[in-house]
């Protein structure tokens, strides 16, 4: 035992007093506990950090996929009977919030977010709008690209920040378009 705590010198016998193994073991614990919680921490911030560069990637990646996309091109969204509710330029569009029948379309004018309603489903409106940068990236929310800032992960679940023109809005990134969301940095 007398290798495991330091020599005393010539009080060898203290050394093997069971006490004194006792009261060394708290000491001991205290002196290994702070280098090992010490690189527990690095380790994980050193992980977030890889993370996170590798999200604003994925990101850059995605928005330079659609930088050949024209932003002041005009979106028409249709109702359920195939009628014009809707016209907004790509720059303007926020995101997409679906309710059952009916899509909330929320977008910039005049410096300010405002919403309108669609009495449609939200794949068909994902359906109108498959050649431009709106993406679906949960089962009730499809966002615009071009509006993204990043891609952040709280307590395991992704959302995604986009910046309106006061606030910050958080997006919910669901498991079954978790991939499909990453594979479109990607690419």
């Amino acid at each position: 035992m007398s290798f495991i705590i330091p020599d005393l010198g010539n009080d060898f016998e203290e050394e093997l007093n069971v006490w004194f193994q006792l009261k060394m073991y708290p000491k001991l614990l205290m002196i290994l506990i702070f280098p090992f919680m010490g690189s527990v921490v690095y380790l994980a911030i050193t992980k977030m950090q890889s993370e996170l560069q590798q999200r604003d990637d994925e990101l850059s990646a995605f928005k330079k996929r659609f930088k050949n996309s024209n932003v002041q091109k005009q979106v028409v969204f249709y109702d359920e009977n195939n009628q014009p509710d809707l016209k907004l330029s790509l720059e303007e569009i926020l995101y997409l919030e679906s309710s059952n029948q009916y899509v909330v379309v929320y977008y910039n004018k005049l410096d300010q977010v405002k919403k309108h309603i669609i009495r449609n489903r939200l794949k068909n409106i994902i359906a109108q709008t498959e050649d431009l940068p709106i993406e679906q990236c949960h089962r009730s929310y499809a966002v615009n690209v071009f509006k993204i800032n990043n891609l952040n992960r709280d307590n395991g679940k992704l959302f995604l920040t986009i910046q309106s023109s006061n606030s910050k809005i958080k997006i919910p990134v669901s498991k079954s378009f978790s991939e499909q969301i990453k594979q479109e940095f990607k690419a």
